[in-house]
């Protein structure tokens, strides 16, 4: 029997029996996986504790066209971000961002540090929530191919375009600009940051809370537009929620 051992974090906790259950991890080596998780749910098993929801821990598991939970090693429970409400809806939201984002078993080590990373930061930093899922989503589009033009022009190469266009790629100038253009020089100003720095570097320049929701809408239509995703039902759903 085929064991791996890899660091993951628990995205979605689904209970198939009083006592079983099966996880979705999304691991540091193997991606995102779906794991049997026997006696998961028992209160007296030793797999309890490592299968809750947002868990981050050294996960062993067996098999290789399926795979079963065999230990955990819990590194972090992030056990305070289930104390406030909201807090908690946006920990769900990268969970569910990352479900919609990734393909089964292919692995992405900077996107899997990121959600580790935002998932600390949030739980400690709850007052800068905003920035955190901006820089996630920043590190999301570069790994996965889809960083968008913020330095300039994409049809010109003009470096003071102030429109971002969706379906263009990224900025454009007033002479390239179309009725589906925006007109976001600030926030493609953030965005350049938040593709370019560190996430502690970004979240201490403390933007103003507007123009993060301007530019995290940006971002999730963006998203749901080049990858066909539901990013921005799944934020509505959860707001709603809320």
């Amino acid at each position: 029997m085929k064991l791996h051992e890899t660091e993951a974090v628990v995205l979605r906790r689904k209970k198939i029996t009083g006592n079983d259950c099966y996880l979705s991890l999304f691991t540091r080596s193997l991606g995102r996986v779906e794991v049997f998780a026997r006696n998961g749910n028992h209160p007296k098993s030793p797999l309890l504790a490592g299968s809750q929801p947002f868990v981050y821990g050294l996960f062993s598991l067996s098999g290789a066209k399926s795979f079963q939970l065999r230990s955990v090693i819990v590194y972090n429970n992030f056990y305070n971000l289930r104390s406030d409400m909201d807090t908690m809806l946006l920990a769900s939201y990268l969970a569910q961002t990352i479900l919609q984002l990734t393909q089964e078993r292919e692995s992405n080590k900077l996107i899997f540090e990121s959600l580790v990373n935002s998932l600390a930061l949030l739980e400690k930093f709850p007052d800068v929530a905003d920035a955190i899922l901006v820089h996630f989503y920043a590190v999301c589009l570069k790994q996965l191919g889809i960083k968008p033009a913020t330095e300039q022009c994409v049809v010109c190469g003009e470096s003071t375009a102030p429109w971002f266009d969706i379906a263009s790629g990224g900025r454009l100038c007033a002479n390239h600009q179309t009725d589906a253009s925006i007109e976001a020089g600030r926030e493609i100003e953030i965005m350049d940051q938040a593709l370019s720095l560190p996430v502690k570097d970004f979240i201490n320049r403390k933007y103003l809370h507007e123009d993060l929701s301007i530019l995290q809408h940006l971002m999730e239509t963006y998203i749901d537009y080049h990858l066909e995703t539901h990013l921005r039902d799944t934020r509505s759903q959860l707001q709603d929620y809320q």
